[in-house]
């Protein structure tokens, strides 16, 4: 990124946003693999509720 700015303010978002823990994730992924045949989970976004 060549822009000093955006470099700042991606800097100042990842200081936001607090990751979710692995487990949320594998929660999802279990959800999408273990759904039953009739369900197509065509995408999965998994993000956290708070984003900055």
């Amino acid at each position: 990124m060549l822009d000093a700015g955006q470099r700042e303010a991606l800097a100042g978002m990842r200081q936001a946003v607090t990751p979710l823990p692995p487990e949320d994730i594998a929660d999802a992924i279990a959800y999408a693999t273990g759904a039953p045949a009739r369900v197509n989970v065509a995408e999965l976004i998994v993000v956290p509720t708070v984003q900055g």
